[in-house]
């Protein structure tokens, strides 16, 4: 029975979680939304392949498992167009049609190879290959080839892995700059909690390669062992689909809320900023900003501060960075942070909720993570 559930858990995490971003989707249209229900979907059929093999059903695993290799290939590049839908104002679906070509590809190469197969080569691979995961030398004719393309599998499996960490990691650090450097607010914008789930996937990840390398049937030797890679993944899925659907800001709504903005003032081309030019843009930031307390605006965005300075967005974030070394949410959330210790320091009667709204936040959540980054410690 604990075996059962074990096998069968994360495959019903999939389907949960899918029928609710279909919902979420049918709400709230978007494309990053509608590639993360495709990741869920795919990575559902994939458990599928997993339940059937673990149940050892050898009469349905040439089909399930030709669709446990393609789908296995093509959960990290659905992830990774994913991140690309989230993070980037104009994604290039051409070289995302490309990430998805080459999983195919195999996976339609192992469901031929096993079309061509008769019953005891069938047999006989089933039971060799998959549960003893004997090498590819030790196989001879169609099933070699069937060996190999398994082994393929195995090997971009894990290039896939290495490459979507790296890559999605840099896409998501690159979103959160662009988002710090035009909002205050960053809260529900920026996907810091991304960044710390692809964190979790480099160690979920590991167990993945293990399990591909060593052979899925030891993880089948033991409910206690099956266990580790079953919780794992269907804690990081529940945790990914919760953060998909609360993500609502996008690059697409970053580069519409920029363009929307009345017209800042032009940056002549082949004119570099000088240092006195930087430094009196700064003393007036600082005016504007420290003295008229522009920063318990709630909601403010560097843009507000361009039209009233009258000057250029880069130019703005670019003295702000070089004199103090943060960005533009940092700089204004260390000055609310700085006011709010004041309020407590001088009004101890106030509450939390009191002071977080007199700083210039809209919620608690963002005024405790602020001070925690910024506070008195």
């Amino acid at each position: 029975m604990t075996e059962s559930l074990l096998i069968d858990f994360p495959f019903f995490t999939c389907v949960v979680c899918t029928a609710l971003l279909m919902m979420t989707q049918h709400r709230r249209p978007s494309p990053a939304l509608r590639w993360l229900t495709v990741f869920f979907a795919v990575t559902g059929i994939l458990y599928l392949g997993h339940d059937i093999y673990f149940r050892q059903e050898k009469n349905l695993l040439p089909m399930s498992d030709t669709l446990y290799a393609t789908c296995n290939l093509l959960v990290y590049p659905l992830f990774y167009i994913y991140l690309c839908e989230l993070t980037e104002a104009r994604p290039r679906p051409r070289w995302h049609a490309w990430l998805l070509a080459l999983p195919i590809a195999i996976g339609m190469a192992i469901g031929a190879v096993y079309c061509t197969m008769t019953d005891s080569e069938t047999a006989h691979f089933i039971d060799h290959h998959l549960y003893h995961t004997q090498p590819c030398s030790n196989f001879s004719g169609i099933e070699r080839w069937q060996a190999w393309l398994h082994a393929a599998a195995k090997v971009l499996f894990t290039l896939e892995v290495v490459g979507v960490l790296w890559m999605g990691s840099r896409k998501i650090r690159h979103f959160n700059r662009r988002v710090a450097q035009f909002y205050a607010n960053t809260e529900g914008r920026a996907v810091e909690s991304m960044h710390w789930l692809l964190i979790a996937f480099v160690v979920t990840s590991v167990v993945s390669i293990m399990a591909n390398f060593i052979g899925r049937i030891w993880f089948g030797q033991s409910p206690w062992l099956l266990a580790i890679p079953s919780i794992l993944f269907s804690s990081l899925l529940l945790w990914l689909a919760y953060l998909g659907m609360n993500q609502e800001f996008t690059a697409r709504r970053l580069e519409q809320e920029a363009l929307t903005q009345p017209a800042e003032t032009e940056v002549e081309e082949g004119i570099n900023e000088d240092e006195t030019k930087s430094n009196d843009l700064y003393e007036r930031i600082k005016q504007l900003v420290v003295s008229e307390k522009l920063y318990l605006k709630h909601d403010l965005k560097i843009m507000d501060l361009t039209q009233l300075l009258h000057s250029n967005r880069q130019y703005v974030y670019n003295a702000i960075n070089k004199h103090m070394g943060v960005s533009f949410a940092d700089y204004i959330n260390r000055l609310r942070i700085e006011h709010a210790e004041r309020l407590i320091e001088e009004h101890p009667e106030m509450s939390m909720n009191e002071v977080a709204e007199s700083s210039g936040y809209h919620s608690l959540s963002s005024f405790y993570r602020n001070r925690k980054k910024f506070g008195k410690h």
